[in-house]
């Protein structure tokens, strides 16, 4: 669900009462939901990233949807038996047909020694100052032959501006939709910027671009030099399609707007208006103590986690 989604379905938790909180206060409400959901909660999330070995930056650049790393998972590549083990070839063992239940057991055994004793895989973790761009895992000892990592970590709802790295002529951002007139790819020299109509108009004459802000997709006719890696930069919102996170924040942000409506309500029966203000400021006060708390609670798993 999109910001615009969340506000029509809360006041539609309210029909047919007519809320008396604006709708600017309630998508501050939104806002302000989000913020306690990236700054208190650890959903579980989890993705592969490609490791060759060596990265430009001695790092590897995580996305911004991660709020923090729990635990890295290295995967190797499966080894060719004949390649590692040539003394069962020397002493006349045949592989394919008298291989034992023994052996096979062993040979696991010390390749899994190989790679993991005494290497002592260790990561550091560094978020970034800006929280829309993604920190960076620093790896020691990673195990021989790692080509990619599975990163467990915890999930931030993304809001802002968000930098993220392009190469080509063509691609899809990873995150959407876009923001108009907020669209900047650069590659150091030349710039592409947006004109809110999907067209990416370059710094430079004799080249253009087009940008869908619904789908991410994004082309350029070239670079004025052979620079062809760089950044976009754009505004971001991010549509929350986690059935548990929207059952959260949806139940959260109707608290918070029964603390608002109930609150107005109480400073109008100072002035002689009877209505039941401070018993839906009650009521909201109590759901939000239970959904904080439920949060802490769904969270435990990360402890677990690092502990192994």
């Amino acid at each position: 669900m999109k910001n615009n989604e969340i506000l029509d379905y809360i006041k539609t938790e309210f029909a047919p009462i007519q809320l008396a909180t604006p709708d600017t206060t309630i998508e501050q409400l939104i806002s302000n939901a989000k913020r306690y959901w990236n700054t208190h909660s650890a959903f579980p999330l989890v993705k592969m990233f490609p490791y060759s070995g060596s990265t430009s930056s001695g790092a590897l650049q995580l996305t911004p949807d991660y709020k923090n790393v729990t635990t890295i998972y290295p995967a190797t590549t499966p080894d060719w038996i004949m390649g590692n083990y040539p003394l069962w070839t020397l002493l006349g063992i045949t592989v394919i047909d008298n291989l034992t239940s023994d052996l096979i057991l062993l040979s696991e055994a010390y390749r899994n020694y190989r790679y993991y004793i005494g290497t002592d895989f260790y990561f550091n973790y560094q978020k970034s100052d800006n929280p829309t761009v993604g920190g960076k895992v620093y790896l020691t000892n990673l195990p021989t032959g790692s080509s990619n990592l599975c990163v467990v970590g915890t999930k931030r709802i993304i809001e802002g501006s968000i930098a993220i790295a392009i190469s080509g002529t063509s691609g899809i951002l990873d995150y959407f939709p876009l923001e108009a007139n907020h669209v900047s790819i650069t590659n150091g020299t030349q710039i592409y910027t947006d004109d809110g109509d999907g067209i990416l108009v370059s710094s430079i004459l004799g080249y253009e671009g087009t940008i869908d802000y619904t789908t991410g997709n994004w082309a350029v006719t070239g670079w004025d030099n052979s620079v062809t890696t760089g950044i976009a930069t754009y505004n971001y919102i991010e549509e929350i399609k986690s059935e548990y996170i929207l059952e959260w924040l949806l139940g959260y942000i109707k608290t918070l707007v029964k603390l608002t409506e109930g609150n107005a309500l109480r400073k109008m029966s100072a002035i002689g208006v009877s209505n039941d203000g401070q018993t839906l400021f009650g009521e909201g006060k109590e759901e939000k103590k239970e959904l904080e708390e439920r949060l802490g609670v769904e969270g435990r798993w990360v402890a677990f986690s690092k502990r192994f």
